[in-house]
């Protein structure tokens, strides 16, 4: 993937969601991205770096998936009907069980470290203008 940086950064993205920011290490990241140390250090800086643009990666799809829904739609009412029945029915897969790496990282980080705003919560913060 050393080639394909978006390819690495939704690796890295998918092992966070797994694993959560504590428990994914840099091997965990090197070995889901296949890139090398010092690729990774080059394109992100560090972990952190790279966990943050995971998560901003992890905002814009979700955004786009629900601006696209959104449009969809003939009114915000059916909007929300139709995300809550697609909600309900995805309740079951695998993804589901993974839950919002959003809320699952602000959870896991903020307990941890309320003296700064973490990059969970600058994303949180940024959903609600979508509505």
């Amino acid at each position: 993937m050393q080639h394909q940086p978006e390819a690495a950064l939704s690796a890295a993205m998918h092992s966070f969601w797994r694993s959560g920011y504590h428990h994914t290490s840099l091997r965990d990241l090197l070995e889901a991205m296949s890139i090398s140390r010092s690729s990774l250090y080059h394109l992100y800086g560090n972990k952190e770096t790279l966990f943050t643009k995971a998560l901003a990666r992890y905002r814009e799809q979700l955004l786009a998936q629900l601006t696209s829904s959104l449009a969809q739609e003939k009114s915000a009412w059916c909007f929300i009907e139709r995300l809550l029945m697609r909600t309900a029915e995805q309740a079951e897969s695998e993804q589901a069980a993974l839950g919002c790496l959003i809320f699952n990282s602000a959870t896991e980080l903020e307990v941890k470290a309320r003296q700064k705003p973490r990059p969970a919560s600058r994303a949180y913060k940024r959903l609600p203008h979508f509505l």
